[in-house]
């Protein structure tokens, strides 16, 4: 790009601006929120450093980025975003992008009340924010059981039995994360034991849907 910008007699001072314009969408949004900050680009070297430091193969990268940030429009499906998809493109781009960048993405591809738990755990990496979601996952999913079980005997104290597996299941499903999901994703291990952790997901979000929509049918009769 430094041998263009010369060729094309382009000004020292505008090399940043040209090269910016032959960028991507997801590098502009990177190279606008730098130069926001306290420490922004001061010349095309210090630029062209940062860059490679950050992004070895900056186009396929930043291909591979783009299509994980798709991954929020499918938000709907729960779950189901854990699937290969996700996992194959977290395998290829981890070491060649920033924990903070993919912990946002990974936000943003799972449902809110789950998100909701992650923030509160602050993660420091993908595999701690990995780790945070399907604990809260678990937790979630035992807390709407509890209740269940109170509409039903009309019993105003916890369900002991009920709470004690919901922990051990917590400790199982971190023991899990640990050892399946830190280092070792896009293995076929994985996709098998996070395809079996969106199965009760999937469900409850159908019939949720069912209910709303059997609601609305109602309203309209």
């Amino acid at each position: 790009m430094k041998e263009y910008c010369q060729g094309t007699g382009v000004s020292e001072s505008r090399w940043l601006f040209v090269s910016k314009s032959y960028l991507s969408k997801t590098l502009k949004k990177w190279v606008h929120r730098k130069q926001k900050s306290t420490t922004p680009f001061c010349s095309f070297q210090n630029f062209a450093e940062a860059l490679k430091k950050r992004y070895i193969d900056p186009l396929e990268q930043d291909h591979r980025r783009d299509a994980l940030e798709e991954l929020q429009y499918s938000k709907a499906q729960g779950m189901e975003s854990f699937g290969d998809a996700f996992l194959d493109l977290v395998e290829e781009i981890k070491d060649i992008s920033t924990p903070a960048d993919l912990i946002h993405i990974f936000k943003k591809a799972i449902p809110d009340p789950i998100c909701l738990e992650v923030n509160k755990k602050a993660p420091s990496s993908l595999e701690e924010a990995v780790e945070a979601a399907c604990i809260a996952a678990e937790t979630l999913e035992g807390r709407g059981g509890n209740r269940k079980r109170h509409a039903q005997t009309g019993g105003s104290r916890p369900n002991r039995k009920h709470q004690e597996e919901v922990r051990v299941k917590c400790s199982q499903t971190a023991a899990a994360v640990r050892k399946k999901a830190m280092g070792s994703f896009g293995t076929v291990e994985t996709r098998v034991w996070w395809s079996g952790r969106s199965t009760s997901w999937r469900r409850r979000w159908k019939r949720t849907i069912d209910v709303d929509a059997s609601q609305m049918d109602r309203t309209t009769a």
